[in-house]
């Protein structure tokens, strides 16, 4: 899977490269990175505190709620 800086939000990633770079390493985490989805949430969160508290709480809620549309969990073979 590649990075998509956070396909949701693009009109706004486009202004902010930081969030930009944040999403891109979520993306990554999600991608049967065998990352447990909590982990990488939180991290996800951490990293979007340094660029605006408001926003990290924000993300973390939409990560929390709809993520598990899109985490791969731990790649089988």
């Amino acid at each position: 899977m590649m990075p998509n800086g956070c396909s949701f939000v693009q009109p706004v990633t486009s202004w902010f490269e930081a969030l930009t770079s944040c999403c891109n390493a979520h993306d990554i985490a999600y991608s049967a990175s065998g990352i447990p989805r909590i982990v990488a949430d939180e991290a996800f969160y951490y990293c979007l505190q340094a660029i605006n508290p408001f926003l990290a709480v924000a993300g973390f809620a939409a990560v929390s709620a709809f993520g598990w549309l899109f985490y791969k969990g731990k790649k089988h073979d």
